[in-house]
């Protein structure tokens, strides 16, 4: 990290200037994704619909653009399609997603989006193959199971009831084995 020495006003009762030192901005502004310089600077901000991004401009080519984040060409946040990607795996339906969607975020996300992030985060999430007989089992209120445990630091502990009896073998078809004779279900 580098420092920027600063100078400061000359004290009344010493009569002597004192210089500080600070550090320097630590994140600096990105490379130029089309001739690759560093040399960008700030040029104001674009709106998204849920966001404000900041523009760069390249001091040699005077390319704008926006700072690539994972989120680059999304409309919503990420953290917007994190959560709907987890309540419909939890097993709820696609519209009781959108409405918990709307009530937490407070907008209104058609379900073909959410079914397109879905679809798009498939290979990531794998349990939704195993969703529908989790739902068998349990109603979507119930497949979490939160425990507080108290040991040298407070913590909330969660167990997916749906993955856990499913990999224990409670199986609905012919797909699942026996449990291992040692393994044990926890205590509900």
């Amino acid at each position: 990290m580098s420092t920027a020495t600063v100078p400061t006003v000359a004290s009344a009762s010493t009569g002597r200037s004192s210089f500080s030192i600070r550090p320097h901005d630590p994140s600096p502004n990105p490379v130029c994704p089309k001739c690759g310089v560093k040399r960008t600077i700030k040029k104001g901000k674009r709106r998204n619909r849920m966001r404000t991004l900041q523009v760069y401009e390249c001091a040699e080519c005077l390319y704008r653009f926006t700072a690539g984040d994972a989120g680059k060409n999304k409309t919503y946040p990420l953290k917007t399609i994190l959560e709907a990607v987890s309540v419909f795996n939890l097993g709820h339906s696609m519209t009781e997603t959108q409405q918990q969607l709307r009530r937490r975020f407070h907008v209104d996300i058609p379900e073909r989006t959410i079914s397109s992030w879905l679809a798009e985060q498939k290979e990531l999430a794998t349990y939704c193959r195993l969703r529908a007989a989790a739902r068998k089992l349990h109603s979507p209120e119930s497949m979490l199971r939160a425990v507080r445990l108290e040991h040298q630091q407070v913590y909330q502990f969660q167990v997916h009831q749906g993955k856990l009896e499913l990999l224990l073998g409670q199986s609905h078809s012919g797909d699942w084995h026996a449990p291992h004779p040692t393994s044990r279900a926890l205590p509900r």
